[in-house]
């Protein structure tokens, strides 16, 4: 092998020993950072979607500073595990609204940016971006606000999703025919109720009617006295109420409420299946 040939391989090979230690070594290491902003080296991926060990850097750097700014300290360990956390998480959510057919646009992000910007009080919304995370607009934009706007979209289609919600649903359709053939109240109320007032027999509270939850006020103004409602549904939970009294106290109407709940399954119960289901790698060490 003549001398040029020899000094690339060994060029090359003392190249990627080099790139092996910046994987082997913690990314707060003074040896991988300045290595790690020029260089676009992965620092894992989920499914198919690569991110680089320069955004765990950018975010976890972020969290350092806002901790800073609100008087503690975050080890910058701990701070690198947060941002792996926090970004293996936004690449679950996201890779999941695509199966959905849905990405969150550049026009919803600005939006929810402007949203932030008009509730910020006495400093400039850029200016206490820079002051907390030491970041400029957008890479708040990119790291927090998208990540944000997605796990609502995806939280929304999860509560209103027939297909995940189907166990649930069959629950409290099983309690109603329960009712409907008969079963007593307060024995349906002990076997199905996942509320805590299950041991109240299902006693939800006394209200006056303008007080009542909205997604219950049209039933109880309507059922008859003991008497339980179809099922209804909100964002949270499937309810079959109950009105127990209904009072006319000094022009007010107050009405006593007793009810079956049975809990939507949550963003958070999907977001850790999802987990469990997609193939996850890490490739660099907080």
């Amino acid at each position: 092998m003549n001398t040029p040939i020899r000094l690339r391989t060994a060029a090359l090979v003392a190249g990627l020993l080099w790139l092996a230690v910046l994987f082997v070594l913690p990314l707060g290491s003074s040896v991988t950072q300045p290595f790690v902003q020029i260089l676009p080296l992965p620092a894992g991926r989920v499914g198919g979607s690569f991110f680089s060990m320069k955004e765990v850097l950018a975010l976890a750097g972020g969290l350092q500073a806002q901790a800073l700014w609100r008087g503690s300290e975050l080890d910058p360990h701990e701070a690198n595990v947060q941002a792996f956390q926090s970004i293996v998480r936004t690449r679950v959510v996201r890779r999941w609204l695509r199966r959905e057919g849905v990405v969150v646009s550049d026009a919803e992000v600005e939006s929810t940016y402007l949203r932030l910007q008009s509730t910020s009080e006495g400093v400039a919304l850029p200016e206490e971006i820079r002051e907390v995370f030491h970041w400029e607009p957008e890479t708040f934009k990119r790291l927090v606000v998208r990540p944000y706007v997605e796990a609502r979209m995806l939280e929304t289609r999860v509560a209103s999703s027939r297909a995940f919600q189907s166990a649930r649903r069959e629950r409290i359709e099983e309690a109603a025919r329960a009712l409907s053939e008969g079963v007593p109240f307060d024995q349906v109320v002990l076997q199905y109720s996942e509320d805590s007032s299950s041991v109240l027999n299902g006693y939800l509270g006394t209200w006056d009617m303008e007080d009542v939850a909205e997604e219950w006020r049209s039933a109880a103004q309507s059922l008859e006295i003991e008497r339980v409602s179809p099922m209804i549904e909100d964002r949270r939970r499937f309810t079959l109420l109950r009105v127990d009294t209904r009072d006319v106290v000094e022009e007010t109407t107050r009405v006593r409420l007793s009810g079956i709940i049975i809990f939507k399954r949550t963003f958070q119960e999907a977001l850790d299946e999802a987990l469990l289901e997609e193939t996850v790698r890490l490739y660099a060490r907080p």
